[in-house]
């Protein structure tokens, strides 16, 4: 009787936890709670994209070609004429070179739409060439007296802000009369420059060697140059001593007035923009 009991009991218990007598055992099933749908809200969201590069976000506002111009210095009324020169290739972030002129063109821009640097790019590279240029016109035989410099820059500073030119390559050279300008250009302006190629000529007064040590320096001089040849062989050499980057290369053969072509070459040219 007790057993019988006990088997009643363990029955309705086994009853309550809902258990079902199946053929083979019991099975537990267990009930899952159901989980109600949560409404997610859809927003469309914009997809970042890379924006598409169109031409204009390579090309300058100036035209190809050979420009003559003027620029005044809207505070000291200082000008200078001068030439510029975009390849027909031009785009934003190109280099640019400074040429300054010797005596030999004083007064007379006109001479410079075909002289010196530019005469020699036109016949490496033709109308497409890796940089743009500008070829200032002094109208006194100097580049270093009184405003002339602070002119000369504000003129080149105007042509990078129009022109969009990589500030990181500015390179200025000169041949003759114009050398000497390019070594007190980087006396005074230091590392604003990233290359300075002096052709034929030295300098004039007090330099700033801690300004000229801060860029690399190519000069260029010839064989038959010996009214300028010794004194930049002193200059490069003071250079160097005071840890400066500056080398001198020596044309054979050549004179004074050759230089203003025969020192740009397409090496020359390679070696100023990747300064």
């Amino acid at each position: 009787m007790k057993k019988l009991l006990m088997i009643i009991l363990i029955a309705l218990l086994c009853g309550g936890c809902g258990v079902q007598e199946l053929d083979n055992g019991p099975t537990m099933i267990e009930t899952v709670p159901t989980m109600q749908a949560t409404t997610v809200p859809t927003e469309v969201a914009a997809l970042t994209e890379d924006p598409i590069e169109t031409e204009a976000d390579y090309t300058i506002s100036v035209s190809a070609g050979s420009h003559c111009r003027m620029y005044t210095d809207s505070e000291t009324g200082e000008y200078l004429d001068y030439y510029l020169f975009v390849p027909e290739n031009a785009v934003k972030n190109m280099p640019l070179i400074v040429f300054l002129h010797g005596d030999g063109e004083v007064g007379n821009v006109d001479v410079l739409e075909n002289f010196g640097l530019m005469s020699s790019a036109r016949e490496i590279y033709g109308n497409e060439f890796p940089f743009i240029a500008i070829s200032p016109s002094t109208r006194e035989y100097s580049w270093i007296n009184g405003m002339i410099p602070s002119t000369l820059k504000g003129l080149i500073d105007e042509i990078v802000s129009e022109c969009e030119i990589d500030i990181e390559h500015i390179i200025i050279t000169g041949h003759s009369r114009g050398a000497i300008g390019t070594w007190h250009m980087v006396s005074t302006y230091g590392d604003f420059f990233s290359a300075a190629v002096p052709v034929s000529g030295d300098s004039e007064g007090m330099l700033d060697y801690d300004h000229l040590t801060a860029v690399p320096i190519w000069a260029v001089a010839g064989s038959h140059d010996v009214y300028y040849l010794d004194n930049m062989k002193v200059l490069v050499n003071m250079i160097t001593q005071a840890g400066g980057d500056a080398k001198l290369t020596i044309l054979e053969g050549r004179y004074h007035g050759e230089t203003s072509t025969k020192a740009y070459t397409e090496e020359m040219f390679e070696w100023m923009c990747a300064q």
